[in-house]
């Protein structure tokens, strides 16, 4: 993978993380408890089932499901993106441009280290 390919993963990770959280309500540094209680709590309140009369519940369910599963196994899904928007993601995260190499770069040290 050249550079170029390399940077547009990461940038399209940062986003499906960022789209995770905002889904399920959750910071940053939220454990796997916290992202468990999250989803059962979503889940319920979202599943189809209990929600017969709205067309949008499954979309909402199974963005719910994506974002567990990517919070706590990496399972990448374009779902995440396309349900997950709101102003932290994108090509601006907080105070960082994320279009360029130095941007992502500059994010992603701040979030681990």
């Amino acid at each position: 993978m050249d550079e170029f390919g390399f940077q547009n993963e990461v940038r399209r990770l940062s986003e499906m993380d960022a789209a995770a959280r905002n889904i399920l309500g959750l910071g940053a540094t939220a454990t796997t408890e916290e992202i468990m209680q999250a989803y059962r709590r979503l889940a319920r309140e979202h599943h189809p089932d209990r929600n017969l009369g709205d067309e949008d519940a499954h979309r909402r369910f199974v963005a719910i499901n994506c974002a567990r599963e990517f919070l706590l196994k990496g399972t990448a899904s374009e779902t995440l993106l396309q349900n997950g928007n709101d102003d932290e993601t994108g090509t601006h995260r907080g105070k960082y441009n994320l279009d360029n190499a130095w941007g992502i770069f500059a994010w992603w040290k701040e979030q681990f280290f």
